[in-house]
C-alpha cells in the first residue's frame, strides 16, 4: 500500500513451499522471517532485499532496512511471546517473566539466535501486553484499509 505496488497475496501453507517456490522461480518473492530466508540467502539460492526492522540485521549486515530501501514506515516484526490463562496469579507471571528475562540475557542463547537470523528481545509482561494492544490497533487499520477479508 505505502508503494502502489500491484501484488497478487499467493496463499501458502507455511515458510516451506514458500520457499520452494521462490528458489524454483514460480514466484517472484517472499516477505518471511530472517531464521527463515537466511540459509537461502547464505546458500545463494534467494536473495534478501531488505530487512522489515528498525535497523539492519547482525546476521545480514549488508542487507538494508526497508526504510533505507524507500519505504520510510515499512517496519514489520515477526513476533513471539509467551501467554499465560486469564486470572494466573501475578507471581507466577512474574517468576515465568523473571526466567524467560535470565534466558534471553544468557550470551550463548543470544548468540545462536542472532546467527540464525532471529533479534532476541525481552519486555517485562506488562510492556508485552501494551505491545500486543499497538499491535492490533495498527494491523486493524491495515486490514479496514486494504479491504481484507477473512477467507
Amino acid at each position: 500500500m505505502q508503494t502502489g505496488t500491484k501484488i497478487q497475496h499467493v496463499p501458502y501453507k507455511g515458510s516451506a513451499p514458500a520457499m520452494a517456490d521462490l528458489v524454483g522461480g514460480r514466484i517472484q518473492f517472499v516477505i518471511d522471517g530472517g531464521n527463515v530466508v537466511q540459509p537461502f540467502v547464505t546458500a545463494g539460492t534467494a536473495r534478501a532485499l531488505a530487512i522489515t526492522g528498525e535497523a539492519r540485521s547482525a546476521a545480514q549486515p549488508n542487507v538494508p532496512t526497508a526504510k533505507e530501501a524507500g519505504m520510510a514506515d515499512f517496519v514489520i516484526y515477526g513476533w513471539q511471546g509467551v501467554l499465560a490463562p486469564a486470572g494466573t496469579p501475578q507471581a507466577i507471571v512474574d517468576q515465568l517473566n523473571a526466567a524467560i528475562g535470565k534466558a534471553l540475557a544468557d550470551p550463548a542463547l543470544a548468540s545462536k539466535l542472532s546467527s540464525q537470523g532471529t533479534e532476541p528481545a525481552y519486555t517485562s509482561a506488562a510492556q508485552f501486553g501494551d505491545f500486543i494492544k499497538a499491535e492490533e490497533k495498527r494491523w486493524a487499520g491495515v486490514i479496514r484499509t486494504a479491504n481484507i477479508k477473512l477467507e
